[in-house]
C-alpha cells in the first residue's frame, strides 16, 4: 500500500467516521429532515453535556469516568454528524486536511528556524547572551 493510497483511506468519510458502517446509522439517514435535524440537535447537546461531565471528571481525578464521558461525546458527535441533513461544504479555495510532508530527518520543530537560530540561539538573543556565527546579527 503506498503513500497515496493511505492518505485516501484517511479522507473517506467512513474512515473519518466510522459509525457511518453501522446499519441502523442508514435507517436514521432515511428519516425525514426536520426529525433529523432535532435528533442533530439532540446529540450535539448530548455530546457538550458529556464532554463538559468529562472535563469535571478528569479535573477530580476520576479518570476512568472522564474517558466513559469522553467517548459519550465522541460518538455522540459521530452520530449527529453521519445524519445531519446536509453535509457541510468546504467554503471556496478551501481544501480538506492535507497531512504536512515531513522530512526524512525526523520532526521539523526541531532545529532552527528559517533564519538559521536554534531555539537556544533565539533564548540568548532576548536575554541579550548571544554567542557564536549568529551573535553579529543578535546585537
Amino acid at each position: 500500500m503506498s503513500a497515496r493510497d493511505l492518505v485516501a483511506r484517511s479522507l473517506r468519510p467512513d474512515v473519518r467516521n466510522p459509525v457511518l458502517k453501522l446499519p441502523g446509522v442508514a435507517r436514521l439517514v432515511e428519516l425525514p429532515e426536520p426529525v433529523r435535524e432535532i435528533l442533530v440537535g439532540l446529540l450535539m447537546d448530548i455530546r457538550k453535556d458529556a464532554h463538559e461531565n468529562a472535563q469535571k471528571c478528569w479535573k477530580r481525578h476520576k479518570a476512568p469516568m472522564a474517558f466513559y464521558w469522553k467517548v459519550v461525546a465522541v460518538y455522540a458527535g459521530h452520530l449527529a454528524r453521519a445524519i445531519r441533513p446536509r453535509p457541510v461544504r468546504l467554503k471556496p479555495g478551501l481544501r480538506p486536511f492535507q497531512p504536512r510532508n515531513k522530512s526524512p530527518g525526523g520532526s521539523q520543530r526541531r532545529g532552527g528556524d528559517a533564519s538559521g537560530f536554534t531555539t537556544k540561539d533565539r533564548r540568548r538573543r532576548i536575554r541579550g547572551t548571544a554567542t557564536g556565527a549568529h551573535s553579529e546579527t543578535a546585537s
